[in-house]
């Protein structure tokens, strides 16, 4: 995905939460963890999934 992609993406997910209270980022205190869907034999590369972490503040920044 391009950069332009990636700050479109990010800028939709956000103008939703803002318009309906909800969206996709999810928060988890565990960290990175193994996908319950994602058929490991099949995609091992895909299984495991990684958590990236980004403070209030800091997302607020990236949208000024």
């Amino acid at each position: 995905m391009s950069r332009e992609a990636s700050d479109a993406f990010a800028d939709a997910v956000d103008r939703h939460w803002r318009e309906h209270g909800w969206g996709l980022w999810a928060v988890d205190p565990t960290a990175d963890l193994d996908h319950p869907h994602v058929d490991a034999l099949a995609y091992p590369d895909l299984v495991r999934q990684v958590l990236y972490r980004l403070g209030h503040e800091q997302w607020r920044a990236r949208l000024r």
